[in-house]
C-alpha cells in the first residue's frame, strides 16, 4: 500500500488581472510537512510551486500512472480559479493568460480524466481556489443541483472544494504585505491535521467526511464561503492521516523524500546587485519598496552600467517578468532625471500600492498644481521639474499606482487618484495645443516646457481659465479663443488653444498696440481716441447677445429632439403585434426615424394649442383664435399621416421578422407567428409550401403531425395502427387543384412497406392506402423518385411506378432478357433512367 501526494501552489501571475497570493507558498508547505510526517500522513509528497501549466500536467500524470489498486493518491490545488465563458473551470497557473484559459491553464476536466482513470483505489482531491465547486458539475448524476451530488462512476473517490461554484476563495481578512496568511479552507485542513482536532469520532483517524465537517464548521465561521463535498463509490471512509499521539494506528509505507519544484519568482538564484536589499530571497515588489525608501541610490542603480545589466539578468531571466518596459533597463539614461523616472516605473510595476512619488517628493495635486503655476511665471527650478515629467512621462508613470482601490492610502480621488485622472486627459490635450502652436507668429511662439507646465495647471485646476475677448487684438490670437470656444462640448479639446492663447496673450496685447499706435498716427489721434471707448463695449454687447441667442437655439432645438424621441417611441410601441417575435422591433435606424417623425407630429398641434392659449390669456383674440384654426389644421394632417406611418412601420416590422425567420430557419403561419417545432418538422415546397410538424412521439418514431399549408393549419395527421416512420421522405403533388401528400410507412408485423396518399386540405382523411409489391417486402430501404406527380418505386428486377393521385399502378418497367437491373440511375425533367448493365433505359409515365 502506498501513500503519494502532488501539492501544487501558484501565487505570482504574469497576467495582472490576477491578483498576487499570498498564502499558497504558506499553505501548501504546511500542508506538505504534516502529509510528509511519517506520524501523521506518511505520503510520498510532490510540491510544485509557481510551476507552469505543461509541467503541472506532466507531474499529475506521472502521479496517477503505475499505482496499484491498493494505493492512495492526494492532489492538492491552491491558486487562482477561473470559468471560461462556457462556465468550464480551469486552474490559474504562473503563465496562465485570463482570456487564453484553455491554452495557458490547467482544465479542471483532465484533473478530473486523470483521477478517474487511474488504478489507485483511493483519490482524495483538496481545491483551494474560487469557483472550486464548478468542479462537480460535470460529473453530477442525476441531482437536479451542481453540487452535494456524486462525482462519477469510479471507486473511492473523494473531492473537497473551499467554496461552491459561485463564491470566491479567500485569504486573510487583511492584506499583509510583509507576512503572508494562510487561506480559510487550508488553513482549517491543517490545523485539523496538526492537532487531531478532525477526529470527530475519536478512533484515532483522520478520515475523508471528519475533513470535511471539521473544516466546513470552521470556514462557515468566517461566513464569506461554503466548502463542499462530494464522493462516489466509497465502501468505507478514506483515512488521511492519524491523529499525533495514538498507538496502534501506524501507516505501513516507506516515505521518500519531498521533492519540491520552485520558480525564481520568490526563490532567485541571484540576488539584486545593489546594497539596499532587505532580504536575501528578494522579490520584485520589495526591491521596489526598498527603491521608493531610497530614491537616490535607485537613480544611481539605473547610472551605473553594470548593476543595471545585472539588474536586468534578475528580472528577465530569473524572475521572467513581462510586465516591466525593458527600455529602462536595456538602455543608459540620458541624465539624472531620465535614471528617474526608470526609478520610478519600476516603483510603480512592482509597487502600486505606495504612494506616487518622483524625486522623493510625494505626489498630490495641489504641489502639482502650485509647481505648474510657479512654471508659468518663469520660475526656473520648476519650470525643470515640469519639464522633466514631459520629457520623460512621468505623470503617466505615476498615474499607474493602485489609487482606485478603496484601501489604498491615497484614497479614491486623492493624490495619485487626481495623477491618474489627469494622465488620461493628457493625451487628448498636448495634440490639440501643438496644433494650436502652428497658428501663432514665430516670435511669439511659447516653449514645450511652458506648454506643459500650462496645460498641466489647466487640468488640474480648469476653473476660472477663461479668457476674456480683446478690442482689436491680432487675428491669430482671436482664432486660438475662437477655436477653444467652438469646442467647448468637446471636453479637453478646448483647453489645447485655450493654453496657448493665455501664454500669448502678452504678445498679442503687445501687437495690438504697435497697430493701434500706427493707426493713431494715420487716422489722427484725436478722432480715433474719440470713438475707441464708444465702440468697445457696443462690440462686447453684441457678441454677448449673439452668443446668447445661439445657446438658447441650440437648447431648443436640442429638447425638441429628446421629447419628441420619447413621445414617439410611447406612441409607436402601442402598434407593436403581440404575436410577433421580440426580434422584429429590436431598435435600428427606420425605427428611430419614425419615433421622430410622430413625436414631431403630435408636439406641433400642442404646442401650437399652448401659444394659442397664452395669446388668449393676453387677450389677444385675433392671434389666438388664428393659431387655434391652425392646430386644428395641423391635427387634421396628423390623423392623416398617422395610418400611413402606421403601414410603413408594421411594413418595417414585418421584413425584420421575415429576415430573422429565414436566418435561424424559423418557420412562420399565416399570421407570422412562429410555427412550434415538436419531436421533428418536415417541409415540401411545390405550388403550396406545406410543412408537417410531428408532436407526438412514441419509443420507435414519431405518431402524429399538425399539417401547414401556405402558413395555414388543414388538419391532424394520424398514422395508422401497426406503421412507423421509418424514412424521413414524403412526397406532394404537383397539381394546384388538389395537392396530394404521399407519405411511406414500414409495417413491422409484415416486414412490408405501405404508402398512404392524403388531401393536405384534409390530412385527416386518407385519399388512398397501397402496399408495395411483394418483391419489395423485407427491405429496410425504400428507393423512390418522384417526377410528374409519379413515384417510381426501385424493386428487385426493375421500376414500379405508382400514380400519387389515385395510388393505382401506372406501369412497370425492367431490364431487357440478359441484363442485369443494377438500380434507378440518371434523372431528366420528364424520364427516370434504369441501371441495365452497362446501358441506361429511359423510363416515363
Amino acid at each position: 500500500m502506498g501513500r503519494y501526494a502532488l501539492l501544487v501552489a501558484a501565487s505570482d501571475y504574469e497576467d495582472p488581472y490576477f491578483a498576487q497570493l499570498r498564502s499558497p507558498a504558506q499553505d501548501v508547505r504546511g500542508l506538505a510537512a504534516l502529509l510528509r510526517d511519517p506520524m501523521i500522513g506518511g505520503f510520498d509528497v510532490t510540491v510544485l510551486e509557481n510551476a507552469p501549466d505543461h509541467q503541472i500536467r506532466r507531474a499529475l500524470e506521472d502521479l496517477v500512472a503505475e499505482r496499484q489498486s491498493d494505493d492512495l493518491v492526494l492532489v492538492y490545488f491552491s491558486c487562482h480559479g477561473l470559468q471560461d465563458i462556457h462556465g468550464r473551470l480551469h486552474f490559474a497557473t504562473t503563465r496562465t493568460r485570463f482570456a487564453r484559459p484553455a491554452s495557458t491553464a490547467v482544465p479542471a476536466a483532465f484533473v478530473s480524466d486523470q483521477l478517474e482513470h487511474t488504478v489507485a483505489g483511493g483519490r482524495l482531491l483538496l481545491l483551494d481556489c474560487c469557483y472550486s465547486g464548478a468542479f462537480a458539475r460535470g460529473f453530477a448524476k442525476s441531482s437536479p443541483r451542481p453540487l452535494d451530488g456524486e462525482i462519477g462512476g469510479s471507486r473511492g473517490y473523494v473531492c473537497l472544494t473551499a467554496c461552491n461554484e459561485y463564491e470566491l476563495a479567500y485569504e486573510g481578512d487583511h492584506v499583509v504585505l510583509d507576512r503572508p496568511t494562510p487561506s480559510h479552507f487550508t488553513e482549517a485542513v491543517i490545523e485539523g491535521l496538526r492537532t487531531g482536532a478532525a477526529d470527530l469520532d475519536g478512533d484515532g483517524w483522520v478520515e475523508t467526511g471528519e475533513l470535511y465537517r471539521y473544516a466546513y464548521d470552521k470556514v462557515r465561521c468566517a461566513g464569506r464561503q461554503t466548502p463542499s463535498y462530494f464522493a462516489t463509490g466509497l465502501q468505507k471512509e478514506i483515512r488521511v492521516a492519524r491523529v499525533p499521539g495514538k498507538a496502534g494506528n501506524g501507516i505501513p509505507v516507506a516515505i521518500a523524500a519531498t521533492r519540491v519544484t520552485r520558480t525564481p519568482y520568490f526563490f532567485a538564484p541571484r540576488f539584486p546587485p545593489f546594497h539596499f536589499a532587505r532580504e536575501n530571497r528578494a522579490t520584485p515588489t520589495a526591491l521596489a519598496e526598498a527603491m521608493a525608501g531610497r530614491p537616490e541610490a535607485a537613480a544611481d542603480l539605473f547610472v551605473s552600467e553594470e548593476e543595471r545589466c545585472a539588474l536586468y539578468d534578475w528580472i528577465d531571466h530569473d524572475v521572467g517578468d513581462r510586465n516591466l518596459e525593458r527600455s529602462i533597463l536595456r538602455k543608459p539614461p540620458r541624465d539624472h532625471a531620465a535614471a528617474e523616472a526608470a526609478a520610478a516605473i519600476f516603483i510603480a510595476t512592482f509597487a502600486p500600492h505606495l504612494h506616487a512619488a518622483f524625486r522623493g517628493w510625494r505626489a498630490n495635486a495641489a504641489g502639482l498644481a502650485a509647481i505648474a503655476t510657479a512654471a508659468v511665471d518663469g520660475h526656473p527650478d520648476a519650470a525643470r521639474i515640469v519639464a522633466d515629467i514631459h520629457h520623460h512621462n512621468v505623470l503617466r508613470t505615476l498615474s499607474r499606482h493602485d489609487c482606485s482601490d478603496l484601501g489604498h492610502p491615497c484614497g479614491p480621488g486623492n493624490a495619485c487618484g487626481v495623477l491618474l485622472a489627469a494622465a488620461s486627459r493628457w493625451d487628448d490635450v498636448l495634440p490639440s495645443a501643438r496644433a494650436a502652436i502652428d497658428e501663432v507668429p514665430a516670435a511669439a511662439r511659447p516653449t514645450e516646457e511652458a506648454i506643459a507646465a500650462q496645460l498641466l495647471l489647466m487640468i488640474l485646476d480648469p476653473v476660472g481659465r477663461e479668457l476674456p475677448p480683446h478690442r482689436d487684438m491680432p487675428p491669430w490670437w482671436l482664432r486660438l479663443v475662437l477655436d477653444a470656444r467652438v469646442t467647448a462640448d468637446g471636453g479637453d479639446a478646448r483647453l489645447g488653444p485655450l493654453a496657448v492663447a493665455a501664454l500669448t496673450c502678452k504678445a498679442a496685447i503687445a501687437e495690438r498696440d504697435e497697430a493701434r499706435l500706427a493707426l493713431l498716427a494715420s487716422a489722427g489721434q484725436d478722432e480715433a481716441r474719440s470713438t475707441a471707448p464708444h465702440t468697445a463695449p457696443a462690440k462686447r454687447q453684441d457678441r454677448r447677445r449673439r452668443r446668447r441667442r445661439q445657446r438658447r437655439w441650440l437648447l431648443l432645438a436640442a429638447a425638441t429632439l429628446v421629447t419628441s424621441g420619447i413621445v414617439g417611441t410611447s406612441a409607436t410601441r402601442t402598434w407593436t403585434n403581440p404575436g410577433f417575435s421580440p426580434e422584429a422591433y429590436s431598435i435600428d435606424g427606420t425605427y428611430l426615424g419614425i419615433d421622430l417623425l410622430v413625436g414631431l407630429l403630435l408636439l406641433t398641434p400642442a404646442t401650437i394649442m399652448i401659444i394659442a392659449v397664452r395669446q388668449f390669456w393676453r387677450r389677444r383674440w385675433l392671434d389666438g383664435g388664428s393659431g387655434t384654426v391652425v392646430a386644428f389644421l395641423v391635427i387634421g394632417i396628423v390623423a392623416a399621416s398617422l395610418p400611413l406611418i402606421r403601414g410603413r412601420w408594421d411594413g418595417h416590422a414585418l421584413q425584420r421578422l421575415t429576415s430573422y425567420a429565414k436566418a435561424h430557419g424559423v418557420l412562420l403561419d399565416s399570421q407570422y407567428r412562429p410555427i412550434l417545432s415538436g419531436c421533428a418538422t418536415d417541409k415540401l415546397q411545390g405550388v403550396s409550401v406545406v410543412v408537417l410538424v410531428w408532436t407526438k412521439q412514441t419509443a420507435d418514431s414519431c405518431r402524429a403531425a399538425d399539417v401547414y399549408v401556405n402558413g395555414l393549419p388543414t388538419g391532424r395527421l394520424e398514422l395508422p395502427d401497426g406503421s412507423v416512420r421509418k424514412t424521413d421522405d414524403w412526397w406532394i403533388t404537383e397539381d394546384s387543384a388538389l395537392v396530394t401528400a404521399v407519405i411511406p410507412l414500414w409495417r413491422p408485423a409484415s416486414q412490408s412497406w405501405q404508402l398512404i396518399g392524403l388531401s393536405v386540405r384534409a390530412p385527416n382523411l386518407a385519399l388512398w392506402t397501397v402496399s408495395v409489391r411483394p418483391n419489395l417486402a423485407g427491405t429496410a430501404q425504400l428507393k423512390a423518385i418522384h417526377r410528374n406527380d409519379l413515384l417510381f418505386l426501385e424493386a428487385e428486377s426493375g421500376v414500379y411506378i405508382v400514380d400519387m393521385h389515385t395510388g393505382r399502378e401506372r406501369a412497370a418497367q425492367g431490364c431487357p432478357k440478359g441484363q442485369p437491373f443494377d438500380g434507378l440511375g440518371p434523372v431528366s425533367p420528364h424520364n427516370v433512367g434504369i441501371l441495365c448493365g452497362k446501358d441506361v433505359i429511359s423510363v416515363s409515365g
